[in-house]
C-alpha cells in the first residue's frame, strides 16, 4: 500500500497537487481484525480505521463492523421536511420539494451502504405527515396516496424501506451487467461462490437466479453479501411487485431481474391525471356542480345583505344569455357588480390567474351594455382551488358583495373544507366506481 502511495504522490507532485491527509484513512484487516498500519502521503501521516470506527464516504459511515446508518444525514432531511412544512409554497411545490431535495438525499447511501431500516421510519412517518397535509388529507388517511404515482393522482413518494429494497436489487444487477469485463466478471463468480455455499454443491447460472429470486434454498452457512441482500430485497418485493424474478437473459448474456410489464395504454394513463379526474371528466359534471354550488351557496349566507341579489339568472339590463353565479343591480346607486364563482385545479399559480381573466373577459360585455346606460359596472370572480387552494384576490370580490370582515375567516375555511370534500367524492368515485353522496347542493335562498 506505500509503494501505490509514495507513486501516487510522486505523480502528484509533478502536476502541482496536495493531498489532504486529514481527510484520508486507511482500513486493514488481519485474520478478520483491523490492524494499525502507518501510512503517510506526500510525507503527512494517515489515520487508520481500528474496529467499529467510520469515515464518512460521500456521507456514508464506511468502516469494519461499524454501523452504516448515516445519522446526519437523517437529521439533515427531518429539518429539510419541517422546512418545507413550514415555507409558503403551494401545495404541490411542497410535494415536488419532497421529491426533488428531500428523499435524494439518502438514495446513494441506500445504494451503497447497509442501513437498518428502524432508523428510516421517523423519517418516513415525516414525509407521510406533511405529503397528507399538501394533499389536504386528514392524518387518519391511507398512506397509498403518498406512494401512488402522479399519473393516478398520488404524490409519487415510496418508502424509503421499499427504495432500500429496490436499491440493493438494482445495485446488484448493475454489477452483473457492468460493461467493465473485469467487474462483470468478479459478480459473476462472486455469485456463484454464494450460491454454490448455499447449495453445498457448485452453482449454475440457474442456480445463481433461483437463488436470487428467493426460491427456498437450504441455508447452511449464515453470512452477508451483496447478493444475499439482494436475495432478501426480492422477496419482500414480491408482494409489491408480483411476478418479479431473476432469470438468464440471452441479450446480456447473464441472469437479470425481470417482472411483468402492466397491461395498461399510454392514453388510459394520461386520462387518469389527477387535474383530469378533478376538473375535466364529463363523467362527474352532477358532483362539479355541487361543487361549484357549495362555495356559492356559502357566499349568500354570508353576504351582510341579499337585497338587488340575483343568482345564476341572466341579466336583462343588458339584453345577454349568460348567466354569471352573482349579480347585484343597485338601481339607486346606479351600480352593477357581477361576480363568478370556479374552481380551477389548483396546480400553479397561474392557473387561478388565468381562470380570473376568462371570467373577467367572459363577462366584459354585459360590464361595457350596462355602462352604456349608466351604471358602474364591475366583474370579478372567487377562485377555490379543486385541491383546496384559496386565492388571495378573492377579497375584492367579498368586500365587492359586503361581506363583513368577521364572517370572512368563517366563509374561507367553509368554502375549502366543501371544495375538498366534494373533490374527495370525485376522486372516490372516480377509483372505485361507486358514488359518494346521495343529494345535491340546493339554492334555496330568496333570489
Amino acid at each position: 500500500m506505500q509503494q501505490l502511495l509514495d507513486a501516487v504522490s510522486t505523480a502528484a507532485e509533478w502536476i502541482g497537487l496536495r493531498f489532504n491527509a486529514k481527510k484520508c484513512a486507511t482500513l486493514c484487516l488481519e485474520k478478520k481484525k483491523a490492524i494499525a498500519v502507518n501510512t503517510h502521503v506526500q510525507g503527512d501521516i494517515i489515520g487508520h480505521l481500528s474496529d467499529g470506527e467510520t469515515y464518512q464516504h460521500l456521507g456514508v459511515p464506511t468502516g469494519f463492523r461499524a454501523d452504516q446508518t448515516p445519522s446526519e444525514t437523517i437529521e439533515r432531511m427531518l429539518l429539510d421536511i419541517h422546512s418545507v412544512e413550514k415555507s409558503l409554497l403551494a401545495p404541490w411545490q411542497k410535494l415536488d420539494a419532497l421529491r426533488t431535495f428531500v428523499v435524494p438525499q439518502i438514495q446513494f447511501a441506500l445504494q451503497t451502504a447497509l442501513i437498518q431500516k428502524t432508523s428510516l421510519a421517523e423519517v418516513d412517518r415525516q414525509i407521510k405527515r406533511v405529503a397528507k397535509g399538501a394533499l389536504h388529507l386528514p392524518r387518519r388517511a391511507s398512506p397509498e396516496v403518498v406512494f401512488l404515482p402522479t399519473y393516478q393522482g398520488g404524490a409519487n413518494i415510496l418508502p424509503l424501506a421499499d427504495l432500500a429494497d429496490i436499491s440493493a436489487v438494482t445495485h446488484a444487477f448493475r454489477l452483473l451487467t457492468s460493461p467493465d469485463p473485469a467487474v462483470s466478471t468478479v459478480a459473476e463468480l462472486s455469485l456463484k461462490r454464494t450460491a454454490s455455499k448455499y447449495l453445498n454443491s457448485n452453482a449454475g447460472w440457474d442456480d445463481a437466479a433461483a437463488y436470487l429470486s428467493g426460491v427456498n434454498i437450504r441455508n447452511t452457512s449464515a453470512f452477508a453479501t451483496i447478493w444475499s441482500h439482494a436475495r432478501s430485497a426480492t422477496k419482500r418485493l414480491t408482494s409489491k411487485i408480483p411476478g418479479i424474478h431473476w432469470s438468464w437473459c440471452e441479450e446480456r448474456s447473464t441472469i437479470c431481474i425481470q417482472w411483468p410489464t402492466p397491461d395498461r395504454e399510454p392514453d388510459r394513463i394520461e386520462d387518469e391525471t389527477t387535474a383530469h379526474v378533478l376538473n375535466h371528466c364529463m363523467l362527474h359534471s352532477r358532483a362539479y356542480n355541487n361543487r361549484h354550488r357549495s362555495v356559492l351557496h356559502n357566499l349568500v349566507t354570508h353576504m351582510q345583505s341579499t337585497k338587488n341579489l340575483r343568482i345564476e339568472r341572466a341579466v336583462p339590463e343588458a339584453d345577454s344569455r349568460l348567466m354569471p353565479d352573482l349579480v347585484v343591480i343597485d338601481n339607486d346607486r346606479k351600480l352593477a357588480i357581477i361576480v363568478d364563482v370556479a374552481c380551477p385545479f389548483d396546480n400553479r399559480q397561474d392557473a387561478f390567474l388565468e381562470k380570473r381573466n376568462e371570467k373577467i373577459s367572459k363577462y366584459t360585455p354585459i360590464c361595457n351594455i350596462l355602462k352604456t346606460k349608466g351604471y358602474r359596472a364591475i366583474v370579478d370572480a372567487v377562485l377555490v382551488g379543486s385541491l383546496g387552494s384559496w386565492d388571495p384576490a378573492n377579497f375584492q370580490a367579498l368586500n365587492l358583495l359586503g361581506i363583513p370582515k368577521h364572517k370572512k375567516e368563517h366563509l374561507i375555511r367553509k368554502s375549502i373544507s366543501d371544495v375538498i370534500r366534494w373533490s374527495r367524492d370525485v376522486y372516490v368515485e372516480h377509483m372505485c366506481g361507486h358514488r359518494q353522496y346521495s343529494k345535491d347542493v340546493v339554492l334555496d335562498l330568496k333570489q
